[in-house]
């Protein structure tokens, strides 16, 4: 398990300013051998990522995760992920492709020909660190699956929303990347309830759809 040590390094890293978000915006061009990626990371794998196994898949995820979490313009976008951070040892490209190129799912192709999504959330609930502990690859059906839209319920339970008569509260789920109508409620536990019955059945599609082919640990 990744130690409390790694973790407050890292967060001290970036609260102090070593990674700090814009300190560096990028130096070198892109896959370049020692390009310092946003004052955190940086391309110490020695070689062309071409020569290497799925090695502009892997920069790239490795990129967009330290963009993610120290780059002031991915921020402002996407504000998320203000309070999110990487492991020190994964700001070595050298370190994070080693760690990837060996997980479950990160050279799988899903049914619609895209590559699995690197996920950091599902293991461990509301987590904010990137880690090796932490981090897997899933399909982007199951991780589409799983996020929720605060921003359009407000205080509602999730799956529910007020029904446009001000009065009934509406259920739906989204599968699939398209709303589904579960049904009209007089009260918002109601709705809930069947929006949970609903997810629930889906999770057991999923859950059998793709076994075998994702991570054990997720």
């Amino acid at each position: 398990l990744m130690s409390m040590n790694t973790i407050l390094m890292a967060m001290s890293l970036k609260n102090a300013g070593i990674a700090k978000i814009g300190f560096i915006n990028m130096v070198g061009y892109y896959g370049s051998t020692g390009k310092i990626i946003y004052g955190f990371g940086i391309n110490d794998i020695g070689v062309s990522l071409s020569s290497i196994p799925f090695g502009d898949r892997a920069y790239s995820l490795w990129e967009r995760m330290i963009s993610r979490c120290y780059s002031e313009k991915s921020i402002a976008r996407n504000p998320t992920y203000s309070d999110c951070f990487v492991a020190c040892e994964m700001s070595s490209f050298k370190y994070f492709y080693g760690m990837v190129i060996n997980m479950t799912g990160f050279s799988f192709i899903d049914e619609k020909g895209f590559h699995y999504q690197m996920d950091k959330d599902l293991l461990l609930k509301n987590n904010r660190c990137y880690s090796e502990e932490f981090i897997c690859f899933i399909p982007s059906e199951v991780n589409n699956f799983l996020l929720k839209s605060n921003s359009i319920r407000g205080d509602l339970p999730i799956g529910v929303s007020m029904y446009e008569d001000r009065v009934r509260f509406k259920s739906q789920i989204k599968i699939g990347g398209k709303k589904i109508h579960i049904g009209l409620f007089d009260n918002e536990k109601s709705a809930f309830n069947a929006y949970k019955e609903k997810k629930e059945q889906y999770a057991k599609f999923l859950a059998n759809k793709w076994a075998g082919k994702i991570d054990d640990r997720a």
